[in-house]
């Protein structure tokens, strides 16, 4: 089955935007931001999305998000305290990371739909 790149687009978008908020914020998305920052991505990319779709993506946002959340730095550091760092890990790679989520979301949508 193909995945809508829509859907896909729409749902990295979110999932994204989610993780942003969470690390600035310390909460996901409220319900209203969800709901305004769907609708302002579907009208920026004039397209449309069923009403159903909208619900059924804004949690999978939430979902996807949750499984992929990055470790926070200050527990990082914490469980580390006093190990020295292993400095041969190699740097992260933001396109990696990218398609990497890209990846997972296609995965969930092929999934569940």
């Amino acid at each position: 089955m193909r995945v809508p790149t829509k859907y896909v687009d729409l749902l990295c978008f979110l999932v994204v935007l989610q993780l942003a908020t969470e690390r600035k914020t310390r909460e996901w998305l409220s319900p209203f931001q969800l709901v305004e920052s769907l609708q302002a991505w579907l009208i920026v990319h004039r397209a449309k999305c069923e009403w159903r779709d909208r619900v059924w993506i804004g949690h999978a946002s939430l979902q996807i998000a949750k499984s992929v959340r990055p470790v926070d730095d200050a527990a990082l550091s914490e469980s580390l305290a006093g190990v020295e760092k292993d400095l041969t890990f190699p740097p992260r790679n933001p396109l990696a990371d990218r398609l990497s989520l890209r990846r997972k979301c296609v995965r969930y949508l092929r999934e569940q739909v």
